[in-house]
């Protein structure tokens, strides 16, 4: 199964290489969050975009626990940007009217309870009547606010601190627990300033925002316990997901297939002699894995997808299903999932 070549040249909503994600990784500092937490968080920064772009997601790191208290509480994470003709965040960060609200979308935290590592807290951008986030050449002011969520942030010894690429150029930071009413928190003891932790996915042009995601469709069959396939993670570039099968219905072996043609609402099998089972995926258009329970080496109900970091593959899209053998299920001996879509960021 060569999984990596399918993804590069067959796939649907190829896009404009760019060298996107711009990562925020600084160093020689040190890592910092709220104690207790705070209901609000926003970390600024100067963005200089070289090259028209539009914004897919930002990805964060909140600390151990993201925090929501004893009840749940709204999570959020959102882009706010200074308005025409403010090109900076320096000296606006307590003037309210010069900001607005950019983007702000579905947050994925992904992480494991209980434990000492970050949570990553992917977050897809799109603007507040959901459509995508162009940015043309120029300057902006940025805020990242988190709300009811316990980000990290980064204590720099140096500054200015700055990221760039061909495309975008990050700069500077400070850090405020409210909405543009309270001053800037002073850099901690033997830093010099404040910067935000992350990377911004973004796609070069004004194109649409498919949004990373992992979203099942259709149902599988079976009554009682339908075969399911889902995915581990929302699936992104540079990251291996796992693709794993369950509510099989025997011992025995069935087949995963993946490939770039989805089909919606499905082909019933009735036909075949399986009613209430219907084909999601084009299986003749992609590749297929052998999953079994029977404890064969080299064989399980889960298998690793591989994402290469190929700037070509944002937005790309894939379309998955399995099918059991099951010869007292229906005539046909056959039972099938749900269908699922995978969109790549």
């Amino acid at each position: 199964m060569h999984l990596p070549s399918i993804l590069a040249v067959g796939l649907l909503a190829s896009v404009a290489s760019s060298q996107s994600p711009l990562v925020v990784a600084p160093s020689g500092g040190s890592l910092y969050t709220w104690m207790p937490p705070q209901s609000v968080t926003q970390v600024f920064f100067d963005l200089t975009v070289n090259t028209q772009v539009t914004m897919r997601s930002l990805r964060s790191q909140l600390a151990a626990t993201p925090f929501a208290g004893s009840v749940p509480l709204p999570i959020g994470v959102s882009l706010w940007l200074t308005v025409p003709g403010v090109g900076t965040f320096v000296g606006s960060e307590t003037i309210p009217g010069n900001w607005y609200e950019a983007a702000k979308g579905l947050v994925t935290i992904g992480g494991v309870a209980g434990t000492t590592s970050p949570f990553d807290c992917d977050t897809c951008l799109l603007t507040p009547g959901g459509g995508p986030l162009v940015l043309p050449s120029g300057s902006y002011g940025c805020v990242v606010r988190y709300t009811n969520l316990q980000p990290l942030f980064y204590g720099v010894p140096t500054v200015p601190n700055t990221f760039a690429n061909a495309e975008l150029s990050l700069t500077g930071g400070a850090l405020q627990n409210s909405e543009f009413t309270s001053a800037p928190w002073a850099p901690a003891i033997g830093m010099a300033g404040w910067s935000w932790v992350g990377q911004i996915s973004y796609a070069n042009g004004a194109v649409p925002n498919n949004c990373a995601s992992a979203s099942p469709y259709g149902t599988g069959c079976n009554a009682g316990s339908p075969l399911q396939l889902a995915a581990s993670a929302t699936p992104r570039r540079g990251t291996t997901i796992n693709l794993t099968t369950s509510g099989e219905t025997t011992i025995g072996l069935g087949i995963s297939f993946l490939g770039p043609v989805g089909i919606a609402p499905g082909i019933d099998l009735a036909f075949l002699g399986a009613p209430g089972c219907a084909v999601y995926s084009d299986l003749g258009n992609g590749v297929s894995t052998i999953i079994s329970n029977l404890g064969l080496p080299g064989f399980g109900m889960s298998y690793p997808l591989t994402i290469p970091n190929w700037p070509f593959l944002l937005g790309a899209q894939l379309y998955g299903q399995s099918a059991w053998l099951d010869a007292a299920a229906n005539p046909f001996g056959v039972v099938t999932s749900n269908g699922l879509e995978l969109v790549i960021d």
